[in-house]
Order: structure tokens, then sequence, then C-alpha cells
């Protein structure tokens, strides 16, 4: 699922040259499958699952604290009710389409305090020294 989801973040120019991209990020005690930070410091989170929608859901709202942006990419279309969570949560869905993602769920753009997206930014940063 990879694959999709960077052909789908370069063609979408979410992801481009002094975009730093971090798989397996180590966060808080936690894995984000995906974290990306842009060169103007917007930050996003990608948690992939081929199954279990809502446990995906429940790992991108944890991320969604601290995020700008928190998704969750599934092979799985979601349930109706399972989208109304993400919603309510604030997670933005892309499910894969035999060899394209497309998004159910749009991501909004969260604001959370500078303190903890400072701490973040730095530790995506760290990542590539």
């Amino acid at each position: 699922m990879f694959a999709p989801l960077e052909l789908w973040l370069k063609r979408t120019r979410r992801v481009r040259n002094d975009t730093i991209v971090v798989p397996e990020f180590s966060w808080m005690g936690r894995r984000i499958d995906l974290a990306t930070l842009t060169s103007s410091g917007i930050s996003a989170s990608y948690e992939l699952k081929l199954y279990k929608n809502l446990d995906a859901i429940e790992q991108a709202a944890h991320n969604a604290l601290v995020f700008d942006r928190s998704y969750v990419v599934t092979a799985t279309p979601p349930t109706c009710k399972t989208l109304d969570i993400a919603v309510e949560l604030k997670v933005g869905v892309l499910v894969l389409a035999s060899d394209h993602l497309k998004v159910v769920v749009r991501a909004p753009m969260l604001h959370h305090s500078p303190i903890v997206t400072d701490r973040l930014r730095r530790a995506i940063r760290e990542k590539v020294k």
C-alpha cells in the first residue's frame, strides 16, 4: 500500500522535493506508519491497514492530537458508520481502489499548541539528519 500512497502524495503535491517523509515514525511511544513534514511546516500522519478500519481510525485519532492532518489508508471500504466516526474524530480516509487511492473523507487542517507542533516538527526533522 505504500506505493499507491507515495504516488498519490506526489500527484496531489502533498509531497514535493523538499518534504520530509519518514516511514515507521516513532512518536511518544507510538509507531506511525508514515509521517510527512512540508517545507512550510505542515505535518501529516498516515496509518495503513488492509482491514480493521476502526482500529486504524483510533490510531489516526491519536495522531490527530499532534499532527496537522491525520489519515487512514485502507484497502477495505469503510462502512457509513465507520466514516461517520472518522469525520467526528477529524480523521481523513483514503481507500485503495485497484491501483490508486480515492479520498473518501478529507482530513481537516487541525491547529495545536505551538509547543506541541514545534516538538513534533523537530522530531521529524531529526530523522533526516
